[in-house]
Formats: C-alpha cells, sequence, structure tokens
C-alpha cells in the first residue's frame, strides 16, 4: 500500500473520529442543557414537595446524590444563559470555537 493511500486513510479515519466526538459533545451540551433547566423548574416550582421531599436540597441528595451547591451552580447556568450565549457567539465570530462539520 502506498503511502499517499495509507496517509488518505488516516485522514478519513480521523475526519470521522472528529464528526463523531463532535457529534457527541453536542449531544451532552444539549442533554445537560436539559437537565439543568428541569432542575430550575423543579426547584422554582417546587415541585420536589409533590414527591414527598421537604425541600430542594432533600429531593436531590436523595434522587441525584448531588449537594445543594452542585445543583444550584447547575442552574445558574440556566439563568445566566444570556451572557453565555453572547460568550458563545463571540468566540464563534473570532473562530475560537471550531465549527462543527457532519
Amino acid at each position: 500500500m502506498s503511502e499517499e493511500i495509507m496517509t488518505n486513510e488516516r485522514y478519513k479515519e480521523a475526519y470521522r473520529l472528529n464528526a463523531q466526538i463532535c457529534g457527541g459533545i453536542e449531544a451532552v451540551q444539549k442533554s445537560a442543557y436539559e437537565m439543568f433547566r428541569a432542575l430550575k423548574q423543579m426547584r422554582d416550582g417546587k415541585l420536589y414537595k409533590e414527591l414527598g421531599y421537604q425541600n430542594f436540597e432533600e429531593y436531590c441528595g436523595t434522587e441525584f446524590n448531588i449537594s445543594r451547591r452542585n445543583a444550584y451552580y447547575y442552574i445558574s447556568i440556566i439563568e445566566k444563559k444570556r451572557y453565555f450565549i453572547q460568550l458563545w457567539k463571540s468566540a464563534r465570530k473570532k473562530n475560537m470555537i471550531p465549527t462543527i462539520v457532519l
């Protein structure tokens, strides 16, 4: 097998893996965002009480084994989403974040 063919095959594999990684990252980000948003809705609506919990901290600790601090950190991401969206757009304009090509 010639070196050129091997290089082309390696490029195809690298490109395929890169696309797979980028797709995975997008899926994880979307899933995390949805989970953070659901935590915020659960807290804001005090819906954890409907499940028999006295407070949000008890709910998070029992259901997910996460601390109140971590839960509030996740919620803060949603509450500051405008800031993060602006930051993301700014970074994209400056080519600091790669464009995902699938």
